[in-house]
This record gives C-alpha cells, sequence and structure tokens, in this order.
C-alpha cells in the first residue's frame, strides 16, 4: 500500500469519467445523509439534487475535485485554498485519491502465463479503462476486467431507447435501471453516465471514441440542439453511485435525426491577398476565407477560376453592393437575391482551372494569370455525409491583375527607377534613388507608329515598411528609348481619418524622373492622390490619373501592419539629418473649445525645453537645427477655455548620416491622453484667444 501510494503522488493522476461520476456520486451521499432531517427539502432531493449540490458550498466544495485532474494529492490540496469549505474539498481530494487506487471487484486468476514475459502495463485500477483493475501475474501487471463485482453496485442499465421529440434536433433518451435494492431505492444519490458517439455512417469501426455527454440522476435524458443532421449516434449509459459502478450498457442502435443535413452555406470573408509577377510575366494572388458553419466536418475546399470580362465584373460587384444596401429589408432582399441567381451564371466549365486545398486551409495561391486580364474566382467547401458528398454554395470574387510591367518579379533585380516619398502633412517630395537614363528593356518596350491612348497604370497600394505604390506610363507615345525626362507632379485631395490639416496639404509635390515609371512612398492611409505627367522638355502633357489608399486595416502588407502605432493622434517625420516634422490629430469635446496648442521639444542634451505655442487651426510643427543621432521627445498639449487640457507625445530620432534612401518616420510612442478639437471659427473670440496666446508665450 505504501508503494501504491508513493506511485500515486509521483505519477500523473488522470481518472477516467466513471471515477470522476464515482467522486460526484460521493458528494451527493454526504449532502443527503447532512440533509434528510430536513423535511423541507427531501422532495426536492429526490428530483433535483445535482441542482441543490451546485447551490450548497459544501457539496460544490467536495464535488470541485471531481471534475478536474491533478499531478497529484498536493495539487489536489492546493487547489481547495480559495474553497469556501477548504477542509471538505480536502477530504475529497484524498477520496479521489482511494478510488483511484483501488476500483471495486477482484482481479482473475491468470493461467498459461510465461515467466520469461514481464511488463508493468499498470500500476494503479485508475490507470486502467472503465470498470477495469490492475492485476498482478507473476512478474507482470496488466488491466482486467474483475472476475467478481460487489452487490452493492448499482445494475448496468438497459434497453436504451432514443426518440425524437416534436421539436427538431432534440432527442428523449431512456433506459431501464434493472432491480434495485430497498437500500439503492431510497438513495438518491444513484447517477447515471451518458455517452455517445458519432459517425457519417452506421458503422462502429468510422465512428468516434465514446464522449461524455451528460450526467443525471434520473432513468432518463433530454439533449436539446446537440446532435447534428446526417450524423449517426450511439448512446450507452452507467449506473453510477459512491461504491463504484459496474460499467456501461450495450451501445443503442444507431439514430440519426429526420432533418437532412445541408450542403455548407459559402466561405466567410472571402478577399484578395497579395499578388506578384514571376519571371514569365504572369500574376499569382492570395485568396483568403474563413470557414463557413456546417452541420458535418468539412472535408476540403474547391477553387476554381476562368477568364471572365470587366462588365462581369462590374454587374457582380454592383450587385453585392445592392444586396449590402438592402440586407435590413427582407422583401427587397429576397426579390434581389432571386434576381441575382438569373443574372449571374458563373463559371460552368468554360476554360475552368481548379484546385482542391485540405479543410485546415483558409488561404491558397492562385498562380499562372495574364496580366491586364479579369478572372472570375469560386469557392466552396464539400462535406460527407451519409447520403455521399455534399458540395457547398460558392463564393464568388473577381480578380483584376495589372500590367506585370508595373510589377517587379520575385526572380528579377529590384526596381531601381526613381523612387518618390511624399512626407505626411508636409510639402515635399523627395527621389531616393539617383535618376537613371531610359535604355531599350522590358520597362519601355518599342511603340508602333501608330498613335495609342496615353494609360497611367497604378499598382495597388500597399504596405512594405511604409505605404507606397508604383505607377508607369509605359504606353505613352512620349515613353521612347530616345532619353527623356519627365515631371510626375503628386496632389493629395482628399484625406477621411487620421491625416490632420488636408485642407493645408494640396500642393503639387513635383519630381522629375527620366524613366516612365515611378514609385511612391510615405503615403497617407484611407487619401486619394491625383497625378500629373509632363514632359519635362517640351512641356507636353503625358498622362493623368487618380488613385485612392484604403484604411491601415484594409491596405495588403506582406507582414501585420500595427495600426494603432502608424495611426497615433501625433506622428513625427524626419526630414533630414537635423530636422522634423511633427502633426498631430483633433479630437472633439462638447464640454470644452480648443484655444490653441502647446508643443514641447526636449532631448538629453539640452536641458532647457523649447516651446512652441499654435494656433488652434495650425496642428504641425516644424524644427530646424536638430542634433544628429538623439532622440527627441515630443508633447503636445491642448490650451482650452477652461485651462490646460489633454497631452499627447511621441519620439523621434535624428540621423547622424541620413542618405535619401534612410528617411524614416517614427509613428508615435506612448499616447499619455487625446488633444481636445478646435472650435475653427474666427470671432471676436478668436481674437482674444490669440491675444491670450502670445500672453502666456512671454509668460513661459
Amino acid at each position: 500500500m505504501i508503494l501504491l501510494l508513493l506511485l500515486f503522488i509521483l505519477g500523473s493522476v488522470s481518472p477516467d469519467e466513471l471515477i470522476s461520476t464515482r467522486c460526484q456520486a460521493q458528494c451527493l451521499h454526504l449532502m443527503d445523509q447532512r440533509l434528510q432531517n430536513n423535511m423541507e427539502l427531501r422532495k426536492t432531493l429526490k428530483h433535483h439534487i445535482i441542482q441543490l449540490c451546485k447551490e450548497d458550498a459544501t457539496c460544490s466544495a467536495c464535488s470541485a475535485p471531481c471534475r478536474e485532474q491533478f499531478d497529484d494529492i498536493k495539487a489536489c490540496k492546493k487547489s481547495c485554498v480559495a474553497s469556501d469549505d477548504r477542509e471538505t474539498c480536502e477530504d475529497s481530494c484524498h477520496y479521489l485519491q482511494r478510488i483511484y487506487q483501488e476500483k471495486p471487484g477482484a482481479c482473475p486468476s491468470v493461467s498459461n502465463q510465461s515467466n520469461y514475459e514481464c511488463s508493468a502495463l499498470c500500476q494503479m485500477d485508475g490507470e486502467c479503462p472503465e470498470t477495469q483493475k490492475c492485476c498482478s501475474s507473476g512478474c507482470s501487471r496488466q488491466c482486467l476486467k474483475p472476475r467478481s463485482s460487489d452487490i452493492k453496485l448499482l445494475p448496468i442499465p438497459r434497453n436504451i431507447s432514443v426518440q425524437e421529440r416534436k421539436r427538431k434536433r432534440s432527442i428523449i433518451i431512456r433506459w431501464a435501471t434493472g432491480r434495485l435494492s430497498k437500500a439503492q431505492q431510497n438513495e438518491n444519490a444513484n447517477l447515471f453516465l451518458v455517452q455517445w458517439r458519432w459517425g457519417l455512417h452506421a458503422d462502429e469501426s468510422a465512428m468516434t471514441e465514446w464522449q461524455t455527454v451528460t450526467v443525471r440522476n434520473k432513468p432518463y435524458a433530454i439533449l436539446k440542439h446537440l446532435l447534428s443532421p446526417g450524423r449517426f449516434y450511439e448512446f450507452r449509459t452507467a449506473a453510477v453511485s459512491q461504491e463504484g459502478s459496474l460499467g456501461f450498457s450495450s451501445p443503442s442502435k444507431p439514430f440519426k435525426i429526420s432533418k437532412e443535413a445541408k450542403a455548407p452555406p459559402p466561405p466567410k470573408d472571402l478577399s484578395l491577398g497579395a499578388s506578384k509577377v514571376v519571371a514569365s510575366g504572369l500574376w499569382n494572388q492570395m485568396v483568403h476565407w474563413n470557414p463557413p458553419p456546417s452541420d458535418l466536418p468539412i472535408k476540403n475546399y474547391q477553387i476554381s477560376w476562368a477568364s471572365s470580362t470587366k462588365s462581369e465584373a462590374d454587374a457582380f460587384e454592383e450587385q453585392m453592393r445592392k444586396k449590402s444596401t438592402l440586407e435590413f429589408a427582407a422583401h427587397e432582399k429576397r426579390s434581389l437575391q432571386s434576381d441575382d441567381d438569373e443574372e449571374f451564371i458563373g463559371i460552368q466549365e468554360r476554360d475552368r482551372q481548379s484546385v482542391v486545398v485540405p479543410s485546415h486551409a483558409t488561404s491558397s495561391e492562385i498562380t499562372g494569370l495574364f496580366p491586364n486580364s479579369v478572372y472570375l474566382v469560386e469557392i466552396h467547401a464539400s462535406v460527407d455525409s451519409s447520403d455521399g458528398e455534399l458540395h457547398g454554395e460558392k463564393g464568388v470574387v473577381f480578380i483584376r491583375t495589372a500590367d506585370s510591367l508595373s510589377a517587379v518579379p520575385e526572380d528579377r533585380e529590384p526596381y531601381t527607377g526613381p523612387k518618390a516619398r511624399i512626407a505626411h502633412g508636409s510639402e515635399e517630395l523627395k527621389i531616393e534613388a539617383s535618376l537613371k537614363d531610359l535604355k531599350t528593356s522590358s520597362h519601355a518596350p518599342n511603340r508602333p507608329n501608330s498613335p495609342q491612348p496615353a494609360h497611367l497604370e497604378i499598382q495597388t497600394p500597399f504596405f512594405d515598411t511604409e505605404l507606397q505604390t508604383q505607377l508607369n506610363w509605359l504606353n505613352a507615345a512620349h515613353c521612347t528609348p530616345a532619353k527623356r525626362q519627365f515631371s510626375v507632379k503628386v496632389r493629395k485631395t482628399l484625406c477621411r481619418e487620421y491625416q490632420p490639416n488636408h485642407h493645408s496639404d494640396t500642393r503639387w509635390h513635383d519630381l522629375r524622373v527620366t524613366d516612365c515609371s515611378a514609385l511612391l512612398k510615405g503615403l497617407s492611409f484611407d487619401c486619394d492622390y491625383k497625378v500629373e505627367v509632363t514632359d519635362t522638355l517640351t512641356g507636353d502633357f503625358v498622362v493623368d490619373g487618380v488613385f485612392s489608399t484604403d484604411t491601415c486595416d484594409q491596405t495588403s502588407s506582406l507582414t501585420p501592419i500595427d495600426c494603432s502605432s502608424v495611426t497615433t493622434p501625433i506622428q513625427c517625420q524626419v526630414t533630414s539629418e537635423s530636422s522634423a516634422h511633427c502633426h498631430w490629430t483633433r479630437h472633439h469635446d462638447a464640454m470644452q473649445t480648443v484655444i490653441g496648442y502647446r508643443i514641447l521639444l526636449s532631448s538629453p542634451i539640452n536641458h532647457d525645453t523649447n516651446t512652441t505655442i499654435n494656433q488652434p487651426q495650425l496642428r504641425e510643427v516644424r524644427y530646424e537645427n536638430l542634433a544628429p543621432g538623439y532622440v527627441y521627445t515630443v508633447e503636445v498639449q491642448s490650451i482650452t477655455n477652461k485651462g490646460l487640457g489633454r497631452t499627447v507625445s511621441t519620439q523621434f530620432v535624428t540621423h547622424p548620416d541620413l542618405d535619401s534612401n534612410a528617411i524614416q518616420r517614427f509613428p508615435g510612442g506612448e499616447i499619455i491622453e487625446l488633444p481636445l478639437e478646435s472650435s475653427g471659427k474666427l470671432s471676436i473670440f478668436s481674437i482674444f484667444s490669440s491675444f491670450f496666446l502670445v500672453l502666456l508665450l512671454r509668460l513661459l
């Protein structure tokens, strides 16, 4: 016994469901004895003893260890520290230890055991499944069924029946308890452990392992909305008391609810991810989705794609827009859905290409797409059912590939043409790479003599360290092997969020290039831009266009974007070795009016703090003559009609040797508080505010 106790302490204890249920039955038995003289609760105990145990502090403390798994008895007792009844909880730990060591019954005698075969498959009864015991035979220990049983144990239930109720997906399971002694009939702590297993076919060998569904103190159980359509279920039950259990009944006949399994709906959140062009000039496109809700386990996903047209893509996207607009009107939604089914046909085997991906996948790459093309992509989930394989509804998305000349193939040399950076909120645009003479290559193909309408190809903005996009005008008549110089003018026309002072940041940013393409960096999220390209030598107009950037959350990126830092209320842009530009956002507050901003600049090398006072409509500041290679801290505090308001702060680092390829933006450090909003109205109050600011500046 000492050896068994030592093994229990050192070994990992993982009691099976019968041991756990026996522990719970012991707790119910103790509560039943404790309340046997309480006539008011006797009738309630008969029918609701499990619920009363949850509400009783002592019984609840007793049953807490029964539901857990512990490495040793010390860990079990440690869990009792926070218990309302620590002593009862620890007593339950000792009881759990005892019933784990030894189950009811006696080991059978084993004959013909070879003296040369020694094994130790178990050490204690609790390591054996269900009712089996750990029995010794010669030099071996193995799990065997007991040869005798205790008469105190409840009979094994029999005649299990399963019946579907009127409400679909709701069933009642009944069983016969067998002949009980008078003492067993008067016991309120008799429990029935109900388990199930399921499969797509009525074949026991293809079903899952047994799983516990519920524990009841009555000879029946009602399961509501637990069974899924299209699955065959088998049930079994075991009668358990504080004395133990004789084990489980024979399984019920396979049962399937009348509701048939439906094919899964379309995958959720179907969207396009990053795209890239390979050396052959073809495009690869990532497609993402989330699993749809399904009655049956998803077997796999099938992705199909085929060439389409711009008009078909536009029509489908317009239908989806209308559907989204009208989805709250039930009758309009039904009408719209029926119209969509008639108008939209789908791939229907026209030059279809397909790929099957496993059920755990939530993305796939479509390869070999031609440039300047439109593709229709369909994806659906497949499930196995008792009636065969079911194919789910199709999710649809369109891919529009760009000109392969507007992107850099992965296995080619990286882009070395001119790169333009648009600083946030500033009026500067810098070229990061030296200008390069135009050469006859794939970037500037020979054009036929007949004029063609110029087209500005703009790649979808993407995030790679910062927000950027590539543009080219390779099909313009001015784009020839002859050396030319172009003027690329970019202007931010509108920003919807997180971009302060966009009303004052509308100047044209001009850069000169000697190639028919350019890379724009340092763009702002959720803004609109206008681009104009002219021939610098002749002044002739070449091409123009507009593009928009998405919000940070919607922008494609090879790595996750920390949008919380990118869109902080204050941002600083290092523009050279000794200069920086900072700007901040407005914050609405109906209780206070911002009449100015107090900006503090500090660094470790200067004990003095640079203080600046700005008008409420001016939410930016520029610093010159900064020391290279130091960390600067900027704090912006709002000045309101009620005094000093909230503060935001950030840090930026100047570089000792900042070249044109290493301009960095520091999107903001710790946010202390948000600034308040300016009223933005010019009145007598504004004149008074200006006078107040001048006076305050002198005081500082």
